[in-house]
């Protein structure tokens, strides 16, 4: 043995070189891995309070770093089609009934790592979606609550280590029996919105209610 590693000492050399390499490749894939993991967001959206309309709408960052909430969007699926609206900013305040944890008029702020953040009742984001910003004439076109039948929740939000913005999505079923309508997730977790092209595109999108919001002034 001892004979024929002497006479193949060369060849072992190179074996045992590409073995070690391949360790350190591997260890390296699951350090950058790892590390990606830590610089991605995750933020989590959630129903508490029950589940009916009247259900608090709950947004949690489960992110290494603090995120500055930008933006709260709402699509709405009824058996006409859909439609997009932004809830972030309280425009009706009689509808509004919270944030419970923060005395603010917007939806909109930052959330430390591991905290929570209440944007109010479903009931009241889809008055805001419906009514807010809109004259009587444009409000017609929008769905009533009672035959909207799935909802869309969107999260975007800046974060630090991201040079794009970042965001979550969570779609929910409405379930309607006896005169009672209920919340049904369609997914166990949000979708987290990571490819660029999709971020791209929310970025262009809120660059356009920015815009429109300079026109209405």
């Amino acid at each position: 043995m001892l004979n024929w590693l002497s006479e193949h000492s060369e060849a072992v050399n190179v074996v045992l070189n590409l073995a070690m390499l391949l360790v350190w490749i591997a260890y390296l894939q699951v350090f950058v891995s790892s590390y990606r993991r830590q610089r991605q967001a995750n933020i989590l959206i959630s129903v508490g309070g029950g589940s009916g309309l009247d259900a608090r709408c709950l947004v949690s960052n489960l992110s290494q770093g603090a995120i500055y909430i930008r933006s709260l969007l709402l699509d709405l699926t009824t058996a006409e089609g859909a439609s997009s609206h932004s809830v972030t900013e309280i425009e009706d305040l009689e509808e509004w009934q919270g944030p419970t944890d923060l005395n603010l008029w917007t939806r909109q702020g930052p959330l430390d790592p591991g905290c929570i953040r209440d944007m109010g009742t479903f009931r009241a984001m889809l008055h805001h979606a419906i009514r807010a910003g809109r004259p009587p004439e444009e409000q017609a076109a929008i769905p009533a609550i009672d035959a909207i039948e799935a909802i869309r929740v969107t999260v975007i939000a800046h974060y630090g280590p991201e040079d794009l913005l970042v965001a979550a999505e969570q779609s929910y079923t409405l379930h309607r029996r006896d005169g009672s309508t209920w919340l049904s997730p369609q997914a166990v977790t949000p979708r987290q919105i990571r490819s660029r092209g999709e971020r791209k595109r929310l970025r262009a999108r809120l660059e356009q209610e920015v815009n429109e919001d300079r026109r209405t002034m």
